[in-house]
């Protein structure tokens, strides 16, 4: 009974890590950052500080993006339930 509770105590330790990743891998966590021999924690928490930055640039122009598109959806809102517009399309129907 302890044997099959070591081997899977073992195979839940590798499913659990190789699960970590693929969810580092997928959504790109940076999980990984300081792994190489040749990296030292002073590089990795440098890289962390530029990529944050990087990151939160990105979020901004994400921002920018979405809050554009919302004004422009907004705007064809508006045309769509325009009674204005709705008469006109169904006059352009009956043609």
């Amino acid at each position: 009974m302890e044997t099959i509770q070591t081997i899977l105590t073992i195979f839940g330790v590798f499913t659990g890590i190789a699960l970590l990743a693929y969810v580092d891998k997928r959504y790109a966590l940076g999980l990984n950052v300081g792994m190489n021999a040749d990296d030292n924690w002073f590089s990795c928490a440098s890289n962390n500080r530029q990529s944050t930055s990087s990151q939160i640039d990105k979020l901004a122009e994400k921002d920018r993006e979405i809050k554009a598109l919302a004004e422009r959806v907004a705007t064809l809102e508006k045309l769509v339930t325009d009674p204005a517009e709705q008469l006109k399309r169904e006059i352009d129907g009956l043609r």
